[in-house]
């Protein structure tokens, strides 16, 4: 599965967790972060760190191939698996004179040309330009690309069923 291809995901699985002498399953429900993307409203400012960092995480940028990596990839370093959603902000905005995002031109910005390849990406196309992952990235960049509250933060995490 290409890793902005949401359509193939399934809203919901079963998880078989072998443990021991035992047998745990359990019903998963898969949230993909393109429902933030097209179920949230269009003036909606997107929040870095719950609606970015998800896309750059599915798309691999990240990832220890990529951006991820000790040293990162083409002068560009993110955070491993984004531990750090801080850094990573730090990274895209403020890094190198601020030269990955335009917010007077948001198709100029790197962020965008790269992951789509409309420019050289050593890493491919990660984010073609006609998906809701693409549309949200735009969507932050053009709404000056912040980071959002810094106090939201999970509340609670359930298992279905509750056992």
């Amino acid at each position: 599965m290409e890793p902005w291809d949401a359509t193939r995901i399934k809203n919901s699985s079963n998880v078989t967790i072998l443990f021991g002498e035992g047998v745990l399953r359990v019903a998963l429900l898969i949230m993909s972060f393109f429902g933030l993307a097209t179920h949230s409203s269009q003036k909606e400012v997107p929040h870095f760190r719950t609606q970015i960092v998800p896309v750059l995480t599915q798309a691999g940028c990240n990832a220890a191939a990529c951006h991820g990596a000790a040293t990162g990839k083409g002068g560009f370093k993110l955070s491993l698996f984004a531990e750090s959603a801080e850094s990573d902000y730090h990274a895209i905005v403020r890094d190198r004179f601020s030269r990955r995002w335009d917010a007077t031109d948001s198709d100029r910005s790197l962020l965008l040309r790269k992951a789509s390849r409309q420019i050289d990406h050593e890493g491919g196309r990660r984010v073609p330009q006609n998906s809701p992952a693409y549309d949200l990235l735009k969507r932050w960049i053009v709404s000056g690309a912040p980071y959002g509250d810094p106090s939201l933060h999970c509340v609670r995490l359930e298992t279905i069923p509750h056992e």
